[in-house]
């Protein structure tokens, strides 16, 4: 029976330090869908970049400051904003990103795109006026929408680009 208490004791510990393991390497809420999002989200804005910061490694978060733009959930203000971002993907200075933060905050910050498609990075076409006054969910999709699109154009100019480079790859010769 001690041996059982043990190995139940054992078993328990290895699986919550390997559900703890699992919150660091990423996100700490998967996207499941836009709807699901966009209810979780306690808020969501368009803000401005202030902070570039670089792709990071997998598990690492990196303060960032932004400017909000625009609000479309939520209590925050148009104005300076302090967050905690997944250092994954990294933001660059000047562009506009999608931000949404489900409330799962992190000592001193208040606001952590702490999620998949929590950072999204608008297209440098987007019209943020085209979806003024649109439901949430609406706009939400909308940049998701966009996004997409763009990432499809800049992938097929790229395989494009990479067709030509593999060309211009010297041949052995054996």
């Amino acid at each position: 029976m001690l041996m059982n208490r043990f190995a139940i004791t054992t078993a328990v510990a290895l699986a919550l330090s390997l559900v703890a393991f699992e919150c660091l390497a990423g996100p700490w809420r998967r996207f499941e869908d836009t709807a699901i999002q966009v209810e979780r989200a306690k808020d969501i804005v368009f803000a401005e970049c202030l902070s570039e910061i670089g792709p990071g490694p997998r598990t690492g978060v990196a303060p960032c400051e932004a400017k909000i733009v625009t609000v479309i959930k939520g209590d925050r203000k148009v104005g300076k904003l302090t967050l905690l971002t997944d250092g994954l993907n990294g933001l660059r200075r000047g562009r506009t990103y999608l931000l949404i933060n489900f409330g799962d905050y992190y000592g001193k910050f208040d606001f952590a795109t702490n999620g998949e498609l929590a950072t999204v990075e608008l297209p440098p076409e987007f019209d943020l006026g085209a979806i003024k006054g649109k439901a949430p969910l609406e706009q939400v999709q909308a940049v998701f929408d966009a996004r997409r699109a763009w990432v499809e154009a800049e992938w097929e100019k790229l395989g494009r680009e990479k067709k030509l480079l593999d060309k211009a790859t010297p041949k052995k010769v054996e």
